[in-house]
Formats: structure tokens, C-alpha cells, sequence
């Protein structure tokens, strides 16, 4: 059972399940969109796979009954349960609408990944907050030397001291 959806469609998430790491917010404003749409697909996703199955149950209940009424043109001389199920599995309506149940189950399957893996982005994005909160992308600094720093000033001070006995020197 193919969705309606062409290919690069279903595939796109893979690009919008990036995170820019430049754009935190940008990226959190998308967050709750994102959610829908892929939530919305799950949702459509189960709805054929019910669909695909409730048609597999159909097929075989009329299988059933027609297997039933005539035994022999299936190759059956004794009903029973099992020889009916056996028969049931031969037919290439039940063949064709199992395939469709195990293509509606991957379809699904692969849905409730995807909005998974947009369950692990909203946490990544909280995670990332929270780093760029503690300052983990900012640039790199290098450690203070307070010993340079209080000589700086302390030569400083010094030459402060001086220029300020010249100047007092030149006014008197």
C-alpha cells in the first residue's frame, strides 16, 4: 500500500529534524509545527493500517465462507479449521491483501520513528538552552595571570606617581 506522498516528501524530515545551533529559536518556534505534521502523518499512517487490516479480516471471513461452500474446488476432501486456514493462505486476494497490511505496518512503523525522533529533538533543543544559558558556546577565554596584572598595576601606579611629581615640579 503506497501513500500518496512522493518520495522526497517523506524523506524531508531528515532535513527539518536538523538542529541549527545558530538559530535556537528559530528552531524552537518550529518545534510545535513540526510536531503536528509529523503527528498528523502517525495519525493517517494508523488510520490505513487499520483499514489495510480490517480489509485482511474481511478477505479472509469471505474466504472463509466461500472455502466452506465449495471444499473440493480447493482442494480439500475433509473441512477443518487448519485445512481452511491453509486454503485461505493460497488465494491471491488474501495474498495481496496481507501485502498490504505488512506495507501499512512498515508505513506506520517508520511514522511513529520519525515523530520519535522529533521527540528527541525537542529534548536536544532543551538541552542546547541550557548550554547556551551556562555559556558553553561562547568563544574561548584564557585565564587571568593576577600576578602580570597586579604588577601592571602596580607599575602603573608608579609611573602615575611620577608624572604627577613632574607635573607639580613644572607648575612650581
Amino acid at each position: 500500500m503506497k501513500t500518496s506522498e512522493p518520495e522526497s516528501e517523506k524523506l524531508r524530515y531528515k532535513d527539518e529534524v536538523n538542529i541549527d545551533e545558530s538559530a535556537l529559536d528559530v528552531c524552537w518556534l518550529k518545534q510545535p509545527d513540526l510536531m503536528q505534521k509529523y503527528g498528523r502523518n502517525a495519525a493517517q499512517m494508523q488510520r490505513l493500517y487499520d483499514k489495510a487490516e480490517e480489509k485482511l479480516e474481511l478477505c479472509v471471513a469471505d474466504l472463509d465462507a466461500i472455502i466452506r461452500k465449495t471444499p473440493e474446488a480447493y482442494g480439500i476432501d475433509r473441512i477443518s479449521e487448519e485445512r481452511v486456514k491453509q486454503a485461505i493462505k493460497l488465494v491471491p486476494e488474501w495474498k495481496q491483501a496481507n501485502d498490504a497490511l505488512i506495507e501499512a505496518r512498515y508505513e506506520l512503523n517508520v511514522a511513529r520513528a520519525v515523530v520519535k525522533s522529533f521527540d528527541h529533538r525537542r529534548d536536544a533543543l532543551e538541552h542546547l538552552v541550557k548550554l547556551h544559558g551556562l555559556l558553553y558556546f561562547a568563544g574561548p577565554r584564557v585565564p587571568r595571570d593576577l600576578t602580570k596584572e597586579w604588577q601592571k598595576n602596580k607599575s602603573q601606579e608608579n609611573n602615575d606617581a611620577e608624572v604627577a611629581a613632574a607635573v607639580r615640579r613644572r607648575r612650581s
